[in-house]
């Protein structure tokens, strides 16, 4: 018996809507730029779409750089 074999169907939101999304995901909880930026992958942006996105969250602060930047030294400081 062969496993049934399932595609999954990878969207491309454009940048609005998925600016307009993140903006809801980063308001339900504190989130890093790290993750912020795999979220916005994952719905099919390009690089600099990421960039732009990333921009705005952080002008409009939904994304704090701050507190980002003591996430990446802990985690560098780590290993």
């Amino acid at each position: 018996m062969k496993e049934t074999e399932y595609k999954v169907k990878k969207i491309k939101l454009s940048l609005p809507v998925a600016i307009e999304k993140i903006k809801n995901w980063c308001a339900y909880q504190e989130r890093s730029h790290y993750e912020t930026r795999n979220k916005l992958f994952d719905f099919g942006l390009y690089t600099n779409e990421v960039d732009e996105a990333i921009s705005v969250l952080v002008t409009e602060n939904f994304l704090n750089e701050e507190q980002s930047g003591c996430f990446v030294i802990q985690f560098s400081q780590v290993g």
